[in-house]
């Protein structure tokens, strides 16, 4: 019978779980799997919000990534959950701590006794390259002191959408912000003027829109003026791409941001690595 649940554990923390899930679940993607996760490692770190409401911890909105599905609850909602998700999908892939870090009622020996089939050695796997992303970064000191982002707590920042935008994922991170072409009301704590395509031509913009004298005002008041890719007057200024970085970004917003989930290329990259390891190409091809 080909198997339904993979449970990846290891009682070290730390040993790297949630590569080996992810990569796994990856894989099992790109080989046309319907594949969904399960997350029964104790939650650390910050919540992720879900697209259809609720919160899980990160590696569990990782794992979803790498199955090419959108974060729910219910993927960490212990072995309960086993029936609903094997309804949907072909293969559950479960991250879980054993022993005494194992939170209570998501061990390996509390999988339901008709969904187990022994447990499989499958040796070592080979040397894991650092990864850019890191899937799992730890938060800087400084960082981990900030409040959370919120959309409520937020500060008030807009981006003056110049016509010529050099690249838009510069921003992506900064969630709540105004895209601006005209004067607003009200004082904002951040401005932003994107890197330009055409700085010249852009700036012309910028002056008929009446914008240049009243960002010269916020400025004066008290705003804080950053310019990223080119020497905007006034403005501090911040290499091209410097706020895809979440911590340089939570430094800026005085909230700590949580890291993005990594793209679908590092996912795959990941997959990849794991299919080299001869073991569990041998144990995925047999019996999955």
């Amino acid at each position: 019978m080909p198997a339904q649940v993979i449970a990846i554990t290891s009682r070290l923390p730390g040993a790297g779980k949630t590569h080996v899930a992810a990569a796994l679940a990856a894989w099992l993607k790109r080989e046309g799997r319907h594949v969904a996760p399960l997350h029964l490692s104790r939650p650390e770190g910050d919540p992720f919000q879900c697209p259809e409401g609720g919160t899980v911890s990160r590696a569990t909105a990782l794992l979803a990534e790498a199955c090419g599905l959108p974060a729910e609850p219910i993927y960490e909602s212990g072995w309960p959950a086993l029936p609903a998700l094997l309804a949907r999908h072909d293969v559950i892939v479960a991250e879980l701590a054993a022993g005494d870090s194992a939170p209570a009622g998501y061990t390996v020996l509390e999988l339901p006794v008709s969904l187990r089939d022994g447990f499989i050695q499958l040796g070592e796997l080979p040397p894991l390259a650092p990864f850019e992303p890191n899937l799992t970064p730890q938060c800087p000191e400084d960082v981990a002191a900030l409040p959370l982002w919120s959309l409520i707590s937020a500060p008030r920042s807009g981006i003056i959408s110049v016509p010529h935008l050099a690249n838009f994922a510069d921003f992506q991170l900064i969630r709540g912000a105004e895209w601006l072409t005209v004067q607003a009301p009200g004082r904002f704590q951040l401005l932003f003027v994107p890197a330009s395509l055409e700085p010249a031509k852009d700036l012309e913009w910028i002056r008929e829109a009446s914008l240049d004298t009243w960002i010269a005002a916020q400025h004066a008041s008290g705003t804080r003026l950053i310019s990223t890719g080119w020497p905007y007057p006034g403005a501090e200024q911040l290499a091209t791409g410097a706020l895809k970085d979440n911590w340089t970004l939570s430094r800026i917003l005085g909230r700590r941001v949580p890291p993005p989930l990594p793209t679908e290329e590092s996912l795959d990259r990941l997959g990849h690595w794991l299919s080299e390891a001869p073991g569990v190409a041998k144990f995925v091809h047999q019996s999955v």
